[in-house]
């Protein structure tokens, strides 16, 4: 309930990961945290996560398939964002699973081993940290899932 009441912004549709020193929100969601919920299982109130996800996807760039850290902020992306909104989908039996699941496989994100970067530019450029196991291990499970449940 502390959660909703403090960091819960319905008008970006989500959960924000952080307050300025004076108590105002950013004005932008960072989208790997607003897509966590689900993954961690959680159910917040008035659906709430599903909200998130339905914003989220809004954020998808149509001509890349890729959803920006910050939109309008940060048009880069970390390695798992994908994975998160996969998962996230796949659980909320969204039919935006299926073009995601092939942005996700088709993409530079999944790069030797499975291994995935840090972090993107806006076109899918990876920094040079490589083989992050968390990023990674995010994209592994959001394929499993989708491939199990897969209809």
């Amino acid at each position: 309930e502390s959660l909703i009441k403090h960091f819960y912004r319905s008008d970006l549709g989500g959960i924000q990961w952080a307050l300025k020193k004076d108590g105002t929100f950013y004005p932008y969601n960072v989208t790997n945290f607003v897509l966590m919920p689900v993954w961690f299982g959680v159910s917040l109130k008035d659906n709430a996560e599903k909200t998130a996800v339905e914003k989220a996807l809004s954020f998808i760039n149509s001509k890349t398939g890729f959803i920006a850290n910050a939109p309008g902020e940060v048009e880069g992306f970390c390695g798992h964002t994908l994975a998160f909104l996969l998962y996230d989908l796949t659980q909320l039996n969204m039919p935006e699973k299926n073009a995601v699941y092939k942005t996700l496989i088709n993409s530079c994100i999944i790069q030797r081993y499975g291994m995935v970067n840090e972090y993107y530019g806006p076109n899918g450029v990876p920094n040079p940290h490589n083989l992050r196991v968390f990023e990674s291990g995010i994209v592994i499970d959001a394929i499993v899932n989708y491939l199990k449940n897969k209809k």
